[in-house]
This record gives C-alpha cells, structure tokens and sequence, in this order.
C-alpha cells in the first residue's frame, strides 16, 4: 500500500504588478515641467549623474525643454485672453454695424428721391412698380370736390406709396398760372384754404426722384 502523499503548503497567490509601477508623469504642462526640474535637481550632482547614467548635455536639453514649455504655456494664456477680447469686441462691432446698417436702409428707402433702380442695386425692397423703363405711372380720373370754409376734395386713379410722389397743381380762371399747392402718396388731397366763389382748377402730375410724368386731367371746382 502506498504512503499517503503530503498535502502541498499553501502559496499565497501572487499580486500581478504593472510593468511600470512607478509614477506616470503627469499630463499637466505645468506640472510636468515641476516634476522635470526636480528630476533635473536631484540627478545633476555628480553622484546623481554616476548613478543614473545620465550626462550633463541631457539634463541642459531637459532644462531646455521645460523653459519652453514655461514659455509656450505663457505665450498661450496670453493668446486666450487676446482671444477673448477680440470675440467680445468682434460681437459688439457685429452689433453696432447691424443696427446702424438696419437704420440706413430704412431710412433710404423711406426717401422720396429713392428710385426703384438704385434699390434693386443696393439689395432694398422695391415699393412700387415702375409700368417700364423710365415712365412713370398715369394718374386718371382726377375729381375736385368742394368742402365747407373754402376747402377742396380732390381724389384720382393711380399707384400710390413709395418713392412716387403726385404734386398737386391748381389755377384761378383758365389762364391763369399754375402753382403747386402740395404733394401726396396717397391717391387724394385736401387744399385748404382754396376760397371760396373763385372758379378754380386742379391737375395732378407724378413724380419719381428728378423725373416727371404726364399731368393727370383737369378738374375743375367753383
């Protein structure tokens, strides 16, 4: 009969370890510059350098490296803060020229001597419709009404609004000279104070920037 085999002594197990344990350097510029002149320090005496295999054209190149680290990571919080700046005045500039680009254009177009041409070249919307090429709109079925304290109604047919503006001309008797009372956008005009028991006539003509059309029919009021 066999003897009874010894039972095995227990082996704690083992712990496996990293291939390199020792501390990683760390991923901070800044701090990796710190850590590589302490480094630096400790291995550049003459034991230091004996011991680590090290020379002291290695360490000089590490001691270079560092200072431009240093100076690199300073040259860069500068450019961020000038980075800064400029977006904060780029967005401020940004702001200021649109309200002042919005300003003039309302304001351009809003001027009666704005012709459609010039719009349609500066990008603004075009406020009315031009029948062709420099004519301008007839104006029609011009009427004059009598109104109480010697006033006049007039009213017509034709465009309205935008850069067309119809000035409103008006005589006493049929050989009288014409003289402009007024202008319009809209498509009627009141003159006051025409006098009353004075047979008077009215004619309308339109006008767009420095040209004119044709005058519009007589009406005549008493």
């Amino acid at each position: 009969m066999a003897a009874p085999r010894s039972p095995r002594p227990l082996v704690p197990p083992t712990v496996p370890v990293a291939p390199d344990a020792r501390q990683r350097p760390p991923r901070n510029p800044l701090s990796l510059a710190g850590h590589a002149d302490r480094f630096r320090d400790t291995l550049s005496t003459p034991e230091g350098l004996a011991q680590s295999g090290l020379t002291e054209a290695q360490l000089a190149e590490l001691a270079a490296a560092t200072d431009a680290i240093r100076t690199t990571q300073e040259a860069r919080a500068d450019a961020e803060r000038a980075l800064r700046t400029a977006v904060v005045a780029a967005r401020e500039a940004h702001r200021r020229g649109e309200a002042l680009y919005r300003a003039l254009r309302q304001q351009a177009t809003r001027h009666t001597a704005m012709t459609d041409a010039p719009c349609k070249r500066a990008g603004l919307n075009v406020r009315d419709r031009e029948p062709s090429p420099g004519l301008l709109p007839e104006i029609t079925d011009l009427t004059a009404c009598p109104l109480p304290q010697g006033a006049t109604r007039l009213d017509w047919t034709g465009p309205s609004g935008g850069a067309l503006r119809c000035e409103v001309f008006t005589r006493e008797g049929v050989e009288g000279p014409w003289v402009m009372v007024g202008s319009a956008s809209a498509t009627k005009f009141v003159h006051e104070g025409a006098g009353a028991g004075v047979r008077r006539y009215y004619c309308v003509e339109p006008c767009r920037g420095t040209r004119r059309g044709d005058p519009s029919n007589i009406a005549a009021v008493y």
